[in-house]
């Protein structure tokens, strides 16, 4: 259910014409990225629809979790994503950390607060969501 709303919030933001990243735990293990197929049907159908219906290129490669890559970088642009790299966990998190580089032209003022207010959005969204259930 929280995977369906999570993707309902940001198909409705997905028409952008600038670059893109979703960034965290997408606690989505049924995925296999690497071939953009699901490992067994469940609502994580949805998460990997989006990715590829809005051109979206996960860049982690390695594993962040016992065997899944559950923690990701979804990029609509992957030219800009480099060094991608999965380190040992943070304090005592059970998933390992992930770090990565972006480098992109700078973008005009006006789309550069666009996207702060897009990403403060999703963020008021998803923390609402967490503490309503």
């Amino acid at each position: 259910m929280f995977t369906k709303q999570l993707v309902q919030c940001l198909e409705h933001h997905a028409c952008i014409s600038h670059p893109c990243f979703l960034v965290g735990n997408l606690n989505a293990p049924t995925i296999d990225w690497a071939i953009l197929v699901m490992l067994e049907n469940c609502s994580d159908m949805h998460l990997l629809d989006f990715a590829i219906d809005n051109g979206f290129t996960q860049m982690v490669q390695e594993t962040t979790r016992h065997n899944s890559i559950l923690d990701v970088v979804l990029t609509n642009e992957p030219n800009t994503t480099f060094d991608v790299s999965v380190c040992a966990p943070i304090g005592c998190s059970d998933h390992c950390s992930v770090i990565f580089t972006v480098v992109f032209a700078p973008l005009i003022r006006s789309r550069l607060w666009r996207f702060i207010n897009l990403f403060t959005y999703l963020l008021t969204y998803l923390l609402t969501y967490l503490l309503t259930y």
